[in-house]
C-alpha cells in the first residue's frame, strides 16, 4: 500500500503545493517549462511552414501568431460553452403562489368567522430565512402553506433557527 492510499484528498494537495513551491525556490520556472514551450513552438512551425521553406525569423513569427490564434479559439470556445451551460441551466424553484380562496381555505383561516388570524412574527422571519422574497402572506394558513411548500423544495432552515418574539 502506498502513503497516497492513507491520505485524504487535502492531505495529498498540502503534500503537492509543498513540493511545488519547493521546486520553484530552487530552479527557474522558464528552466522547468522550456523543453514543452519548444515542442509547443515547434508544433505551430510544422503547421504554418510544413516545408520548412521560411526564413526561420519568418517561422517563428508566423508560429507565434498561429499559437495565439489557437489561444483565442480555445477561449472563444469556452465562452460558448459557458454561455450555453448558463441558457440551460436547471431553472429555479417555481414561482411561489397563495392557494386560491375556498370555503375550505377559509374554514381553516378562521376568515368565515370573521377572525383575523395574522402570520406571527416568526413565521415572517422563518419565511424570510427560507429565501421567500414575494407578498408576505396575510393569514397564518397562508404562511404555513409556503413555509410547507418551501420546506418541501428543499430550502429548510431548522425551525428552533427563527424564535416568535417575546
Amino acid at each position: 500500500m502506498s502513503v497516497y492510499d492513507t491520505m485524504t484528498p487535502a492531505q495529498r494537495s498540502a503534500r503537492a503545493r509543498l513540493g511545488a513551491h519547493t521546486l520553484h525556490s530552487q530552479r527557474d520556472g522558464g528552466e522547468l517549462t522550456a523543453a514543452a514551450t519548444a515542442a509547443s513552438m515547434a508544433r505551430f512551425e510544422r503547421e504554418v511552414d510544413p516545408n520548412n521553406e521560411l526564413e526561420p525569423a519568418e517561422r517563428t513569427r508566423r508560429a507565434e501568431h498561429a499559437r495565439k490564434a489557437f489561444m483565442l479559439r480555445l477561449s472563444l470556445a469556452s465562452a460558448r460553452a459557458r454561455r450555453e451551460r448558463k441558457a440551460c441551466a436547471r431553472p429555479g424553484p417555481a414561482p411561489l403562489a397563495f392557494p386560491a380562496p375556498m370555503d375550505w381555505h377559509q374554514e381553516i383561516t378562521g376568515d368565515a368567522f370573521g377572525e383575523t388570524n395574522e402570520p406571527t412574527p416568526g413565521q415572517l422571519r422563518y419565511l424570510h430565512s427560507l429565501g421567500y422574497r414575494g407578498t408576505p402572506p396575510t393569514t397564518m394558513a397562508q404562511a404555513d402553506y409556503l413555509i410547507d411548500r418551501l420546506n418541501r423544495e428543499g430550502f429548510a432552515v431548522p425551525l428552533h433557527a427563527v424564535e416568535d418574539e417575546p
